[in-house]
């Protein structure tokens, strides 16, 4: 008589049953481990684009700029490959966390249109300041900041996680507020550089203190706005 004992069909579908109880236990970990890894990640490639910043500055009379005018429009990302501030197409001017991104129109992070500085002693909040100072043409304008005039610097976002409801890409491009916004893609935080080198995470009560109106929720491509 053969004594070796077989699986019933009731202690199989069991055994089944607890690996997939096993699995889904295990899928929402290792989700919101690369969620987690993916945003450490970002906040690496905005503390070295603000390298590049600070690099432009100290090269620049403390001007830290957002944009500039010169023949075409340049985005902050563009003036900081084209004048060689990081290599072209650096993996540090996309969000990871987002579809692969291509450079046609400057970086997959946005810059933010809601700082605060020191204007002869008062607290002001404009979108940007205008510096008409560089010689090389007519054809050349910009909007800059000076970066020891910033209200406190290191709660002040200057690059951020950005998304564009139009052309429905991230978007170097942050000064229509209809149109692009912030974008809450690591655990409904959206990085941000700071003045000051630092990076954190925004959540939508950050963005609503920081006087946005709009924002979006989501990764790679798949995005719910947010109006308040």
């Amino acid at each position: 008589m053969n004594s070796k004992k077989l699986f019933t069909l009731i202690e199989l579908l069991t055994v089944i049953a607890i690996i997939g109880i096993l699995i889904s236990l295990l899928f929402p970990a290792m989700a919101k481990a690369r969620a987690a890894s993916e945003s450490a990640v970002c906040k690496s490639n905005l503390k070295q684009v603000m390298i590049a910043e600070y690099n432009y500055a100290k090269d620049n009379n403390n001007w830290i700029f957002y944009f500039r005018r010169y023949h075409n429009w340049d985005g902050w990302s563009q003036t900081v490959l084209n004048d060689h501030y990081l290599p072209k197409e650096s993996p540090v001017m996309r969000c990871p966390s987002e579809a692969p991104y291509t450079f046609v129109n400057g970086a997959g992070y946005g810059r933010s249109d809601v700082i605060q500085w020191w204007e002869n002693g008062v607290r002001v909040q404009k979108a940007l300041v205008r510096k008409w100072d560089d010689p090389r043409d007519d054809n050349w304008w910009g909007h800059f900041l000076k970066l020891d005039t910033a209200v406190e610097p290191s709660e002040t976002s200057f690059i951020l996680d950005s998304w564009d409801l139009v052309s429905e890409s991230q978007q170097h491009w942050m000064f229509n507020k209809n149109r692009y916004g912030p974008a809450l893609r690591h655990l409904k935080r959206a990085n941000a550089s700071t003045l000051d080198g630092g990076a954190l995470g925004r959540t939508l009560n950050d963005l609503r203190d920081k006087r946005w109106t709009r924002a979006f929720v989501g990764s790679r491509g798949n995005y719910e706005l947010v109006d308040w």
